[in-house]
């Protein structure tokens, strides 16, 4: 086996996101007209299934860096096409090209980010979610368990993980100021007295004299 041969990692795990018929359902239900830029290279779900598979292999790089590889890409092309084939959904095959980063940023940020794109989305990906959950025996009304104290089986759970933002931003309290702009101010944690910066040095943004010494910049 070659080192610089590229794999695209387990093929169990890559193969059941790209026979996974929701990550169509859902690409199918996103509409988005481009008034300005060149047309999209790939439709919706190919790129929904580029960002399933860079989640899966802990990395979008890696997935683009795999999919330089002919073989890989061809993989892909045809197991997306034999998937279409089989559930016989109505979507326009991938681009030339494989995907890449900035094919999915391109849509994420343009329009999955808009309210319209988060609406098509949770409209779509609720019955995908509900239907896989039907089918691994979750959401079962025969099950017993009350409302309150309901079964496993008659609910969606997860592992337990709790996803912590990157970011915390500091304690705020915004005062309307009589000519209608708004004042942000920060409590002091220990006495409460307002103050115009927050008191961690670490959420304090440093001025260019700060930065470099100088006094003119």
């Amino acid at each position: 086996m070659s080192p610089s041969r590229r794999y695209l990692g387990s093929v169990d795990r890559v193969s059941a996101i790209l026979t996974n018929r929701a990550l169509y359902d859902i690409g199918a239900g996103i509409t988005h007209e481009r008034v300005i830029g060149h047309p999209p290279v790939h439709p919706p779900h190919v790129l929904l299934i580029f960002a399933a598979l860079g989640r899966a292999l802990r990395s979008t790089v890696r997935v683009e860096t795999d999919l330089l590889d002919a073989e890989n890409w061809a993989f892909m092309c045809a197991t997306m096409a034999a998937t279409i084939t089989r559930h016989r959904l109505d979507l326009p095959p991938p681009g030339r090209v494989p995907p890449a980063w900035h094919h999915w940023r391109r849509l994420r940020d343009d329009h999955l980010t808009t309210d319209e794109g988060i609406a098509q989305i949770q409209r779509h990906h609720l019955t995908a979610a509900s239907k896989l959950a039907v089918e691994i025996g979750l959401l079962d009304p025969r099950i017993p368990g009350s409302f309150t104290h309901p079964s496993r089986a008659r609910t969606v759970y997860g592992d337990g993980t709790i996803v912590r933002p990157i970011y915390r931003p500091p304690v705020a309290t915004r005062i309307q100021q009589p000519d209608g702009t708004v004042r942000i101010l920060y409590p002091d944690p220990h006495t409460g007295e307002l103050l115009d910066a927050p008191t961690d040095p670490r959420l304090i943004r440093l001025s260019p004299q700060a930065l470099f010494g100088v006094s003119d910049l």
